[in-house]
């Protein structure tokens, strides 16, 4: 356990440090924060930190720097719960108000207000659920040969890709096609669509290989996104944050296998 001391100290190395993006040291804080202490003592302090795994330092630098583990200990014990004002509960409702098509753009929107409201570099992660389910399928006409074939599950995701029409059929047969798959696999776990169901697909799409191919493809490809990808994340820049610009031209490349985006990061 710390002491209040020590938690005093630790909290202003980590505002100044996210101010500043420096490492900081004794003589700093001594200067810039009336404590009552020597720069001697601080620095004893802040070597009990860093024992403690609480501040670490950077190459040779004679300041510290945070460690993850004081970030949370700022987050869960030291920092103080604000007050929202009236404008901020004004663009909360506004965002939230509005209709979303997909649970993405809710989280988009999310960490848009989160970097706003704190002038920071906001991230949003969230589970994706992996037993979405199977809601639909249609193709949608782009000349009298291709359509483009949009799967979609009950979380809103939405793959789609371009086929190419069998000849000599119609579009109506493409819908009745469509609607008749659509009967088979509504409401099934895309994880959990067997080569059974695959092949009461193949019936159904009158024996068109390269139409069935698709098909699978596109059903199987959603399924294998939908496993693999168990997060996604959404990142901002605010260009006055000094600490986190390095910080998130990195945490972004490392996000890349995530299916969120990022935005704003130079």
């Amino acid at each position: 356990m710390l002491n209040e001391r020590k938690k005093k100290i630790l909290q202003l190395i980590i505002e100044d440090y996210i101010s500043t993006a420096e490492p900081v040291g004794s003589r700093t804080i001594a200067r810039k924060y009336d404590l009552g202490l020597s720069p001697a003592t601080i620095r004893n302090e802040m070597s009990d930190l860093e024992l403690l795994g609480y501040l670490e330092q950077p190459h040779t630098s004679a300041g510290r720097v945070p460690s993850a583990q004081a970030y949370r200990f700022y987050v869960d014990s030291l920092i103080e719960p604000g007050t929202l004002t009236d404008n901020d509960r004004a663009l909360i409702n506004g965002w939230y108000s509005e209709r979303r098509r997909s649970i993405e753009e809710i989280f988009q929107s999310t960490a848009k207000i989160l970097s706003r409201m704190t002038q920071n570099v906001s991230m949003v992660l969230a589970n994706r659920d992996v037993s979405a389910r199977f809601r639909y399928l249609k193709f949608l006409p782009l000349d009298e040969h291709k359509a483009i074939l949009c799967i979609v599950t009950d979380d809103g995701n939405v793959d789609n890709c371009v086929v190419e029409i069998p000849l000599g059929m119609r579009f109506e047969e493409l819908d009745y096609i469509a609607g008749r798959i659509s009967r088979l696999l509504e409401g099934r776990e895309l994880a959990g669509i067997t080569e059974d169901l695959l092949s009461a697909i193949h019936t159904n799409v009158a024996d068109d290989k390269l139409l069935f191919t698709s098909l699978v493809r596109s059903i199987r490809r959603m399924s294998r996104k939908n496993q693999e990808q168990s997060s996604f994340s959404w990142w901002y820049q605010a260009a006055f944050e000094p600490a986190g610009i390095s910080r998130c031209r990195k945490k972004v490349k490392k996000s890349s296998g995530y299916s969120g985006r990022g935005a704003g990061c130079p």
